[in-house]
């Protein structure tokens, strides 16, 4: 029943009634790690943490409920390892950490009726990983606020999956998607959505695009309305 820090190194739930006492848990610098045995929701119980909710799972199809606010995740959210981390957020109740993708789809899921934001202000796909953007709530777009970016990491093979009912929104003067090499990146929408520079003539979306392995570096099968489109590199 008491909290859980972790501070450093991987805690391993390999038992069902792993952390079953229902105290808190909190990141200083540590991993939780999932396994077949133990696929559970720890997501309300998160607080305090000052550095990235690290998660690796393994393998495993994880689905989080509580959406991670500013005190559940200051240093915002690290997935590590193979298969599905989905997280569930109201809104614009999310933290405002940056989010890391080493491996794997981590899936964030709006299920409110306002528009959300990304979380933090950059994001990084890492080592041929997917972030998918979804909504099953009755507000079907997101905003990319600021100067909001998207990175793709050296090795290439990353993947943004835009899989909203309505659109990704660009709202900074310049929202910026930028690839650092290897296999080629994808941009795209599952379900028609768009990226909307909301006519305003001063918004752009940049794509700063490396130089990598393949033909083609970045490819982007999702529609860019109603602004500017600058590709540098």
């Amino acid at each position: 029943t008491g909290a859980t820090t972790l501070s450093a190194g991987t805690l391993a739930l390999g038992d069902a009634n792993a952390l079953a006492g229902g105290g808190t848990i909190a990141f200083t610098g540590g991993t939780l790690q999932y396994s077949a045995s133990n696929t559970d929701d720890y997501s309300a119980r998160i607080t305090n943490s000052t550095s990235a909710v690290k998660i690796d799972t393994a393998g495993q199809n994880v689905i989080w409920a509580t959406a991670l606010n500013n005190t559940a995740a200051s240093g915002g959210l690290t997935k590590e390892g193979g298969g599905t981390l989905s997280v569930s957020y109201n809104g614009n109740t999310i933290y405002d950490g940056n989010t890391t993708v080493n491996g794997g789809t981590l899936r964030l899921v709006n299920v409110g009726t306002t528009v959300p934001g990304m979380p933090g202000t950059n994001t990084t796909l890492n080592n041929g990983s997917t972030l998918i953007l979804s909504n099953t709530g009755g507000e079907g777009r997101v905003s990319m606020s600021g100067n909001d970016a998207i990175t793709f990491g050296a090795s290439g093979g990353n993947s943004l999956i835009v899989n909203l009912t309505g659109s990704l929104l660009g709202q900074g003067t310049f929202n910026t998607f930028t690839t650092l090499g290897g296999t080629t990146n994808y941009i795209t929408a599952n379900s028609g959505a768009f990226f909307n520079m909301q006519g305003i003539a001063d918004r752009s979306a940049v794509f700063d695009v490396a130089d990598g392995t393949g033909d083609t570096d970045l490819q982007v099968d999702l529609a860019v309305r109603s602004g500017g489109i600058i590709k540098n590199g």
